[in-house]
């Protein structure tokens, strides 16, 4: 509908100008719509300005639409000219509840008034006396202690009720009502000696009001971030919460020697208003000014994996991290060490098998063959193969190194149909890419389907490998292996539409991969694009990213039958290409 792209653009403005949180600029965009959607239905070419006073954010709403001539004319003050009063606390005012009555209603249960006899009204326990707004506050200002109803004089309320103290006078005495407190007494001091290493424990530490003082230098640092979040373009609410998540550690630690990024990441389970992004803020601002102390360098695979085996008991732990060390190459044989994604996909696969035989057996080598067989038979498919692969894997290596005396996996065997690659419906690719919802989804669908890159290399797409001059994009494959995409001038158009609005959210992001997300855009360190957003992208797409890069290289397959061409133009091994060419070009059937 005419309208709704202004909105959408207006929007992102406004809230790019005015630092406008997520939560506000979604909001005020579905408002928006909605009133303009409203209007068009009813035959209206403008917004009516009594619908602007009744919707929620209509101020916002009015600042979008107000612009582009949306809105029916009238003054700028969309409020009814008729006062009228309060229908709880019957204070003067444009609307028939005030905002400070409708809060009330929310906080209490309705009922009847001792004072005013009202009924039914929202009523709260004052001293044991059930009483309205309109009575608590009149109570609250009486002189005497008398619990005697009083006469009520006449007040304004909403908008023409007057303001006696401003924000800023409000601050100023909530910030001296508030108790001043030493510096902490768990200051890291600059030739403090190490003793031994630690994880510290935040379970203990106090409520934020009760936190000890900022020194001098930590309230430089804080100030610090700030210019810091400035320059960045962070909204709002995210340079509120960084801020707080340094404070926080200031408080306690202090600013004169670094900070260890683990005592950074215990500590936002353990506090409500810090979240997983602004503790990433606090550990790239604290790296950017030589003040944190990174952890060893641990991939999630093999997070996953230790935290996995650490599960089992000790003495099944102890042989599956045998093997594990056995995987890496450190076992008591030489051997080429192994990734630690295969480690994963392999204990993945039989872990469910693990979990029931831990709480039988004491040791793997009370597992039978019978057992493994069946377990193998519980699932089919890719499913069963792949298991199998775990645990001959499992077995085999244990044996190898003289923790099993046989391998009970040896005699069982599994065979899978590999299936051919089938199309895709032309109803599920039309208009794909233009269903894509923003300009990194649109991106990554057009990865897929126009040059059939997998999950796994486009999270590898690094910003100084693109060549805008000529029009080529270097993927960086495993074991130092490269493919030059040349880019057609869907994807380059894309790709500058991608790049604008990167440097429009995130501006001074050091993140060298092309995509990147609000996490790992200041991340300390600069990590790709998750995998589960890509896979959501086509998930939300009704799609899977495996089938719409199989459908491309099966549609390139039905135009010729050289498999040279195939892997010179996607990167694939010859017996991938040998397997689509087959699906493409089915061999005919011999009858004799």
């Amino acid at each position: 509908m005419p309208g709704f792209e202004i909105v959408a653009a207006e929007v992102k403005r406004r809230a790019r100008e005015f630092g406008h949180d997520t939560i506000r600029r979604q909001g005020t965009r579905r408002i928006a719509n909605l009133l303009l959607a409203a209007a068009r239905a009813d035959g209206l070419e403008r917004v009516p300005r009594s619908w602007i006073r009744t919707a929620p954010r209509g101020t916002d709403a009015y600042a979008v639409l107000a612009p582009f001539g949306l809105v029916e004319a009238g003054p700028r003050a969309f409020v009814d000219t008729e006062p009228r009063s309060c229908l709880d606390c019957l204070s003067w005012g444009n609307e028939p509840v005030c905002p400070p009555c409708r809060a009330w209603r929310l906080k209490h249960q309705a009922g009847c008034c001792t004072w005013c006899r009202r009924e039914p009204i929202a009523v709260a326990d004052r001293a044991g006396i059930p009483l309205c707004r309109m009575c608590a506050i009149a109570r609250q200002h009486r002189i005497d202690n008398s619990d005697e109803p009083t006469p009520i004089q006449l007040t304004f309320g909403g908008a023409l009720g007057p303001r006696f103290t401003s924000r800023a006078e409000v601050n100023r005495r909530a910030k001296a009502a508030t108790p001043t407190h030493a510096p902490s007494e768990h200051l890291v001091r600059v030739g403090q000696l190490h003793l031994f290493d630690c994880e510290r424990d935040w379970t203990r530490l106090p409520p934020d009001e009760n936190l000890p003082a900022l020194t001098g230098q930590s309230q430089a640092m804080i100030e610090a971030m700030r210019a810091f979040a400035r320059e960045r373009r962070w909204d709002h609410t995210t340079t509120t919460l960084s801020v707080r998540t340094l404070t926080v550690l200031l408080r306690w630690i202090g600013a004169e020697m670094p900070i260890r990024e683990a005592d950074i990441r215990a500590l936002r389970p353990l506090r409500r208003n810090l979240d997983k992004g602004t503790g990433n803020r606090a550990i790239a601002f604290l790296a950017a000014h030589d003040l944190l102390v990174p952890d060893p360098t641990t991939t999630a695979s093999e997070l996953w994996v230790t935290t996995h085996v650490d599960q089992y008991p000790d003495h099944f732990a102890t042989e599956i991290h045998a093997w594990v060390q056995a995987m890496r190459g450190q076992g008591r044989r030489r051997r080429k060490p192994r990734s630690w994604k295969l480690i994963r996909n392999h204990l993945y696969a039989v872990r469910p098998l693990l979990n029931t035989w831990s709480t039988r057996h004491r040791s793997l080598r009370d597992v039978t063959e019978d057992q493994i067989l069946d377990g193998v038979r519980q699932v089919t498919g890719s499913a069963s193969y792949h298991r199998l692969l775990g645990l001959r894997s499992i077995f085999g290596i244990l044996k190898a190194e003289r923790i099993l005396p046989s391998d009970p996996t040896r005699a069982v065997t599994n065979s899978r149909a590999v299936p051919l690659p089938t199309p895709l419906r032309d109803d599920q690719l039309r208009g794909l890419i233009e269903r894509a919802e923003d300009p990194r989804a649109q991106l990554i669908v057009a990865l897929v389907a126009v040059h059939a890159l997998n999950v796994e290399e486009i999270r590898s797409l690094r910003m100084d490998l693109l060549d805008n001059h000529a029009g080529t994009l270097t993927v960086v494959r495993p074991r130092g292996r490269t493919r030059i995409l040349y880019l057609d001038d869907l994807t380059q158009t894309l790709i500058g539409r991608w790049l604008r609005h990167r440097h429009a959210m995130w501006p001074a992001s050091p993140n060298p991969h092309l995509l990147i997300s609000s996490y790992g855009a200041h991340a300390a360190n600069t990590p790709p694009q998750a995998a589960l957003t890509i896979t959501t992208t086509f998930r939300r797409l009704g799609l899977q990213s495996h089938r719409v890069r199989s459908d491309r290289i099966l549609h390139e397959a039905t135009t010729t039958e050289d498999p040279i061409l195939l892997i010179r133009l996607f990167g694939i091994t010859v017996p991938t290409a040998m397997h689509y060419l087959h699906a493409a070009h089915p061999a005919p059937i011999v009858r004799r």
